[in-house]
Parts: C-alpha cells; structure tokens; sequence
C-alpha cells in the first residue's frame, strides 16, 4: 500500500514540473531584469521561451509516449530538463550581462522541452493505471500537487531571491532530480504498454468542435490574462516578500476555488452552462477592473485575484465538459491539446502584457474585447449544441 502510495507521488511529480517552472520564476524576474540591465520585453522572454517550448513538446510527446513508451520519455524529458538547469546556473559565473542573459535563455528553453514533455504524461498514466475510485482519488491528488505548487511556488522564489536570483535554478534542479530519481526507481513497467488510441484522426475532434474550440478558446484566454495580470503585479511591486504574497494570492484563489469545485456533485449540461457564464461574467468584471491598474496597483492585484476565481471554476469546467460529452478514445488527445493551449496562453500572457505596461491606458481595453470575444464564442458554440444534451438528458427519465 505505501509503495502504491509513494508511486502516486512519483506521478504526481510529473505534473508539478512545468508549474514550477514558472510560479517559482516569476517574482524573480524583477530583480533579474536590474542584475542584467534587461528590457521588459526580454525579461518577460525568459518566462515565455519555457512556456512556448512546453506548449510545443506536450503534443509531441503524447506520440513519443504512444511509440517509445512512457516510461522512455518520462525520463528522456527529465533528464533534458535536468541540462537545462544546470545550463541556466552557469550564468551565475559569468560577469558579462550578455553571456548571462543568453545562458538562462538557452537553459529556459531546455527547461521549457523537458517540463513540457512530462507535464501531461503525469495525467496520462494516471487514466491509464487506475480506474474507478482509485483513478478519481489520482486525479484529486493530482490536482492538490497543482494547486499546492502554483500557491507556493511564488512564495518560495520570493524567499530564494531576497539571497540570490541564481538560487532558482539550483533549486529547480534539485526537483528535476527528484522527479528523475521517481521516474528511474517507481516506473520499472510502467506505460510499457501503447495507447489503444494512437491511430485516431483529429477528423474524430472536428466532429465535435462545439465542444472542441469554446474549451480551448476559454483555457487560452484565462490563462493569458492570469499570468498576463501577474507578470505586471510582480513588474509593480518592488519588496520581494510583499511581491511573492500578492503574486501567490491569486493563485491560492484559484485552488480554494477549484477545490469546491470539485466537491460539487456531476453536472448537468444546463448546470455546466451557467456554470461556465459565471465564469465569463468574472473574467468580464476582471478586465474592467484592469482598466483602472493606472490609478494603483491595488486595482490590477484586484483584478488577477477576481482572475483567479474565474480561472478556479472555468479551468476544471471546461476540462469536465471534454471528459464528459467527448467519446472516451478522444479524451486523451483533447486534453492534451487544451493542456498546449493553455500554456500557449501562459507564454503569450507575459510578453503581451510587457508591451501594454508602456501605454497601459491605451492597450487594457483589449482586455474587455479579448473577454467578450470569448464568452460570443462559448454561447455561439453551445447555444443548440447544449439545447440537444438536454434534450437527451430528459428522455433518459
């Protein structure tokens, strides 16, 4: 029982890597930017050079895992992120701002396609390994490791670059170790096995685009303004701790947000709907908030931490809704594919966001158009596709 408990956490490793890989960064980079004499456009490259290569390799090692096995990949991608790592600490030996800035770009990168490619594998073995209670029991650890990490990752750097930004990446290395060790010791036969849905057609997620496009416009888009909003509230606040509390609040949001969630009973397609309007309703009220981030940045903590309650109800809801009107043999490659998307939006949000810092007043009104595109798109897309569910749903009594 222990060893099936202690491997669960292995697994669970997984999935935190590539959280960490940006909670733990982002109040650093203020202080990154003065050491280096930085721009903000290239400070906010070094958190989105990891997220864009991320985003890429979760697709692409989906097929790896399909062909080579998951435990091959698993600890391949480890050990890539394990030379990014090492890679990013050498700039601490260098006194060239240039070399510096290169070395770190060059690690993030290594980092970003290691990360990446173990990120979904964490939920792939786990729907893979376990079925019924014990599989939803995973899943909820899974998503505790998460919660847990996006909340104190922020924290933690905090602390490490009151001492030294370079003590990120020591400390990242140390947990790409970990995770390697966990891959190596408690995935002797593990994922052996190939997926039974490896030949499907993305024809399959055509099919069902009503449901396809709305749950990865809506992971994209909240995603993009989190972490967006969070990049500008750790570039506002110059006290390290008081930066690490305000940039975790949020987050600690969306975890106690998505923890009730999760406690709630299945839903109901009518259920879901409203569900996914409030959601859009507090991302709508976020962006107006954000309007006025020029006043103090008391509004834009305001704003990401209501952010943070939209994302706490829209990111599970919008996950469930796949799972639960998709078939299930295309479960796997719409998950990772709203997984890609969501980073996609992680690495965008920075860089955008860098480029509105400058004339924010001008640029924030996107904010509310980007939003209410979005919430256009989910009640185009639903609108008679959720009028069928329940109509189903009712015959069935």
């Amino acid at each position: 029982m222990s060893g099936t408990y202690v491997s669960k956490i292995g697994i669970g490793s997984f999935t935190m890597i590539m959280v960490v890989g940006n909670g733990l960064f982002i109040p650093m980079m203020p202080a990154i930017q003065q050491d280096l004499q930085l721009t903000a456009s290239q400070t906010s490259l070094l958190l989105s050079v990891f997220s864009f290569a991320g985003a890429i390799m979760i697709p692409l090692s989906s097929w790896l895992s399909n062909v080579f096995g998951r435990r091959k990949v698993i600890i391949s991608c480890l050990v890539i992120l394990t030379l990014g790592c090492v890679t990013s600490s050498l700039s601490g030996f260098t006194s060239h701002s240039n070399v510096a800035y290169m070395t770190i770009l060059i690690g993030r990168i290594l980092q970003g396609v290691g990360a990446g490619s173990a990120a979904p594998l964490g939920f792939i073995l786990a729907s893979e390994l376990y079925r019924g209670t014990e599989q939803m029991k995973l899943f909820s650890l899974l998503e505790v490791i998460n919660g847990v990490t996006k909340a104190v990752s922020p924290i933690l750097g905090s602390l490490l670059v009151a001492y030294a930004w370079q003590l990120g990446f020591v400390w990242y290395l140390a947990i790409a170790i970990v995770a390697l060790v966990s891959a190596i010791t408690l995935l002797p036969q593990q994922s052996q096995t190939l997926s039974n849905h490896s030949t499907l057609s993305h024809g399959g997620l055509l099919h069902y685009w009503r449901w396809f496009v709305p749950g990865l416009t809506i992971g994209f888009v909240v995603m993009f303004l989190l972490y967006g909003l969070l990049f500008v509230t750790a570039s506002d606040i110059q006290h390290t701790g008081q930066r690490g509390l305000f940039i975790s609040l949020p987050l600690a949001i969306l975890v106690v947000v998505s923890y009730l969630y999760g406690r709630t009973s299945n839903r109901s397609s009518k259920q879901l709907k409203e569900t996914m309007i409030a959601g859009m309703s507090l991302l709508l009220v976020a962006s107006c908030l954000a309007c006025f981030g020029y006043l103090g940045f008391m509004y834009t903590v305001l704003s990401t931490c209501v952010v943070g309650g939209a994302a706490g109800i829209l990111l599970p809801a919008s996950s469930s809704s796949l799972a639960q009107f998709l078939p299930e043999e295309l479960s796997e490659r719409a998950l990772t594919w709203l997984t890609t998307v969501r980073f996609l939006g992680v690495a965008s949000g920075p860089v955008v966001f860098s480029i509105w810092m400058s004339e924010w007043q001008n640029h924030v009104f996107y904010l509310i158009g980007l939003t209410g595109i979005s919430s256009q798109i989910l009640l185009i897309c639903w609108g008679k596709w959720f009028k069928k569910i329940q109509f189903e749903e009712s015959n069935e009594f």
